[in-house]
């Protein structure tokens, strides 16, 4: 037991710094490298905000807590401030991170004034679907609330449509489509499409496609295997609507492939698109670069692997590649991994069950 004393204070973290701590974080969960691509993303453009959450270390240097946020100093290259405690007690991981998470609807809730309506779950949903035409794009949380104010007008008047019903066939992807449409469709005939989906009653014949869209949204393939992938799902609703709006009824039901709503794209929404298509490979190679072993599966540190096998030389179980290779990563990743390695004949499995063995193969 280490009789380190307890301190804390504010600390300026380098790339390099933070580098050198995570050396040290080998009594941690995996790291998640969308939460690292999310910190990063926002370090980058230089929207992270200052908090007194702590990065904990114990008296012995081994770190507790703020490993996302360290990866994240390193992917992003900036140097930032972070508050930092040491000698603190190792039983406090027992009871951290246990509390309830704020949500982005949470967040916007409490910006808000008090007198306006509450955001919900599904309407955030809607906002994701919405933005990136049927992709549900995580947005990051620093963007929900000004993104929501901007689209607010345009969800709400879909989901008034529907009488604020949020259960099929008013569903999360047919809101989304009918908030795009509400930037270049009348306000009325949006409406009388939602009236025709929701109620199956259909005052024309030119309003077929619409009791077609409904019948696919409630009917028998939503309890079958026959569900449509999220991309044909989203082409049949523009094209049921696209038709409904003309007056046409084609003899099937088609998904379009061509986005038919074009939405106003503020230069925020542009930014976000530019954050989340950071790609892993950034945070992959600058591990590499400063000689830290990735946390997760993947093309690096499955090749490390086949290095440590080949340098180990000798035959070894996964739990004991585990156990001197990365303790922090879990078993599931492991064997994933060494799946791949077998596959691509790097490495040679031996015996099976419990007793499975693992040798490098050298190449012929």
């Amino acid at each position: 037991m280490s009789n380190t004393k307890f301190s804390a204070r504010w600390v300026e973290i380098t790339p390099t710094l933070a580098a050198k701590w995570l050396e040290g974080n080998v009594h941690n969960r995996p790291v998640r490298d969308h939460i690292v691509i999310q910190y990063a993303s926002s370090m980058r453009f230089g929207l992270w905000r200052k908090t007194p959450e702590p990065i904990m270390f114990d008296g012995d240097g081994t770190l507790l807590n703020g490993q996302h946020r360290l990866w994240g100093i390193v992917e992003s290259g900036q140097t930032l401030d972070f508050y930092v405690m040491r000698g603190v007690d190792p039983a406090i991981l027992l009871v951290l991170d246990q509390g309830s998470l704020r949500s982005a609807h949470d967040n916007i809730n409490l910006c808000s004034d008090g007198n306006e309506k509450k955001v919900t779950s599904d309407d955030i949903s809607v906002l994701r679907m919405m933005v990136s035409a049927g992709g549900g794009m995580r947005i990051p949380v620093e963007f929900c609330d000004p993104l929501w104010r901007f689209y607010k007008k345009n969800i709400l008047q879909a989901k008034n449509a529907f009488g604020n019903r949020t259960t099929p066939p008013s569903t999360v992807m047919v809101r989304a489509v009918v908030a795009r449409a509400s930037f270049t469709q009348s306000e009325g005939k949006l409406y009388e499409f939602c009236q025709v989906v929701l109620t199956g009653v259909a005052r024309h014949p030119k309003q077929a496609m619409a009791i077609r869209l409904r019948d696919l949204l409630i009917g028998e393939w939503r309890l079958s295997n026959m569900r449509p992938t999220r991309d044909t799902m989203w082409g049949k609703i523009e094209s049921s609507l696209k038709h409904f709006l003309k007056g046409s009824v084609p003899a099937n039901l088609v998904a379009t492939e061509i986005e038919q709503f074009k939405i106003i794209e503020p230069m925020l929404l542009k930014r976000v698109q530019e954050m989340m298509s950071e790609r892993l490979m950034r945070i992959r190679k600058s591990r590499k670069k400063l000689g830290i072993i990735p946390p997760k599966s993947g093309t690096i540190a499955t090749e490390r692997i086949a290095d440590f096998l080949r340098d180990a030389k000798e035959s070894l179980s996964r739990k004991e590649i585990g156990d001197k290779f990365a303790p922090n990563l879990s078993a599931g990743v492991i064997s994933s991994m060494l799946t791949s390695l077998v596959a691509m004949k790097r490495i040679k499995k031996i015996g099976g069950g419990r007793g499975t063995k693992y040798q490098f193969l050298a190449p012929k």
